[in-house]
């Protein structure tokens, strides 16, 4: 291990960064935006955890959301620890799964003919469901594919919070009756007086195009399991 390169690292830190860096022992939780360091103050802590345990490298699992998190993980490790970062566990949550589910096949039969989805498959799984014609909110006409990555970045997001497509879809038919009992978004003049405003009516749409948004993930779901 490059302990120079641990020590020149470590002084960068503020004082809550050492903190999670040098507890060692027990859960830590890091709470930061993007480009704060968060990788940084991950790849110290197990530096320093090989530094001052008897904990071998292949006892430590790391584990991001992104291929591209592995790779700068990865870098960073070996800036400071040398090849003995090629040795450290680093995985995406899906690799991670795929490792675990190939290595024991035995505990999931239900797995056994299933293959993680490709970009391009999931692209064409939402293109298909967009054809139907209660989709046609989120299937503007001369560009019927301009959703696509939104749906499926929603749908990623969604699985993150345990949010189900029904729950969704419920959750915006319960915002639409909000909105409409509500007497501020009534027009109280002119010809429009008694109907909903047009800001209200604005969000009605957006809830509308949530309801077939949960719809859509829902069979997703059917169509990626076929």
């Amino acid at each position: 291990m490059n302990d120079l390169k641990f020590i020149n690292e470590y002084k960068k830190l503020n004082k809550a960064q050492k903190e999670a860096v040098d507890s060692i022992e027990g859960p830590v939780m890091v709470i930061a935006g993007p480009g704060t360091g968060k990788t940084t103050i991950l790849t110290l802590r197990i530096a320093n955890i090989l530094k001052t345990t008897d904990t071998g490298a292949s006892g430590i699992l790391a584990l991001t959301f992104t291929d591209a998190g592995v790779k700068a993980m990865r870098n960073k490790l070996r800036g400071i620890i040398g090849e003995l970062a090629l040795e450290i566990p680093i995985f995406t949550f899906h690799s991670f799964a795929s490792s675990i589910i190939n290595e024991y096949p035995d505990h999931f039969p239900h797995l056994k003919n299933t293959k993680q989805i490709t970009e391009v498959e999931s692209e064409q799984i939402i293109k298909k469901i967009l054809k139907d014609r209660d989709k046609s909110l989120l299937r503007p006409i001369g560009e019927p594919n301009y959703y696509i990555d939104s749906i499926l970045s929603s749908i990623s997001t969604s699985k993150k919070e345990a949010w189900t497509g029904d729950m969704i879809t419920k959750f915006a038919k319960k915002e639409i009756e909000v909105i409409k009992d509500d007497p501020n978004n009534l027009s109280t003049r002119g010809t429009t007086k008694g109907k909903l405003k047009g800001e209200a009516l604005k969000k009605i749409e957006k809830c509308e195009k949530t309801i077939i948004f949960g719809k859509i993930y829902d069979e997703y779901e059917i169509n990626k399991k076929k």
